[in-house]
C-alpha cells in the first residue's frame, strides 16, 4: 500500500477549489499534510475557515526556497 505524506495544491482549480479539496483530504486522510498556494491576496481567502492552512498559505510568486521550507516544516511536524 502506498502512503501519501503531503498534498500541494493551488487554490484556484476547475471543478473544485483548493479549500474544498483540502477539506476532503483532511476528512478522509487525516495524516496527510497539506500545503496550499495562491496567487490571490488575503482578501480572496477571507471565508477560509481552517486557520492553520490559511496561516501556512504560500503566496505566488514564490521562490523554491520558500516552497521547500514550508514543505520541510510540514513534514517535520508529524
Amino acid at each position: 500500500t502506498k502512503h501519501i505524506d503531503l498534498m500541494l495544491s493551488d487554490i484556484i482549480m476547475p471543478e473544485m477549489d483548493g479549500h474544498q479539496l483540502a477539506a476532503i483530504v483532511q476528512d478522509k486522510y487525516t495524516d496527510v499534510k497539506i500545503q496550499l498556494i495562491s496567487g490571490f491576496t488575503d482578501a480572496h481567502h477571507r471565508d477560509f475557515t481552517n486557520s492553520q492552512l490559511l496561516n501556512n498559505l504560500i503566496h505566488k510568486p514564490c521562490n523554491e526556497n520558500v516552497l521547500l521550507t514550508h514543505i520541510r516544516q510540514l513534514l517535520d511536524n508529524r
